[in-house]
């Protein structure tokens, strides 16, 4: 973990904002960082993929209530899966049937159609999660047909940026990739000071080129290629040779 106050002075010598009251810490370039951190931390998970941090949450549903409210301090970022267990005894099975709605938003149910088979995964994600800034958003997980008695219910998601604060201020914040959050931060106060951001955003876009290039996930046990071994065999046909081999 980086500790706020080494992010703070990085950022403000960065942006040349060094011994100066126009700007706060926690008040205004905190909850930047935050913000910069949650852009980030889409982009890890998106490339990370299988390979990307997953928690689990079970919740039990209430009898002839059609709606499962999770609280936001449970940390919620993005859902990956929800699954119900039928009875005692008995293996958790995807749901194939329901809608996602955070409150502020005030969305209205739409069961999915009968058609939907398997496992469903969700790209929706909460706006904001965790830090010391309000209005982080709760989770309503609505169900079609409405539950007739209480089921366990599996929320598989991927847990917030861990943003450390205590006290209504920061503490510290992920180490992963600061150099993409400092110049992010950096515009932002450029245009706030009505000058050019430019500079910072051609740095912020260089480091996100080297995470899509570096940060994808590698699995260490298997080979990075997959050779066509068929073609150096004796008596093969050329004209089955349809590239499978090479597939990965």
């Amino acid at each position: 973990m980086v500790a706020a106050a080494t992010m703070f002075s990085r950022i403000r010598k960065r942006a040349d904002l060094e011994n100066t009251a126009y700007i706060d810490d926690h008040a205004e370039i905190g909850p930047l960082c935050e913000e910069s951190y949650f852009e980030l931390w889409d982009i890890l998970i998106s490339l990370l993929g299988d390979e990307g941090p997953w928690e689990r949450l079970t919740v039990n549903t209430t009898a002839n209530t059609e709606t499962i409210a999770i609280p936001e301090d449970e940390g919620i970022y993005r859902v990956l899966r929800v699954d119900f267990r039928p009875s005692a005894g008995l293996s958790f099975i995807p749901i194939i049937r329901g809608n996602l709605a955070s409150d502020p938003l005030d969305s209205v149910a739409r069961p999915w159609g009968a058609g939907v088979s398997g496992p469903r995964y969700y790209a929706r994600r909460s706006t904001r999660m965790g830090g010391v800034s309000p209005n982080y958003f709760s989770w309503n997980f609505y169900f079609d047909p409405i539950p007739a008695a209480v089921y366990p219910v599996r929320i598989t998601f991927v847990p917030p940026p861990p943003v450390v604060a205590a006290g209504g201020s920061y503490v510290s914040f992920p180490e992963e990739w600061p150099e993409f959050v400092i110049p992010d931060v950096c515009a932002k106060l450029a245009a706030k000071q009505e000058s050019d951001p430019a500079p910072f955003e051609a740095e912020r876009e260089r480091v996100r080129q080297r995470i899509e290039r570096y940060a994808k996930p590698h699995n260490q046990a298997g080979p990075s290629f997959i050779s066509n071994q068929r073609a150096f065999q004796p008596n093969e046909r050329e004209d089955i040779q349809d590239g499978f081999w090479e597939r990965r």
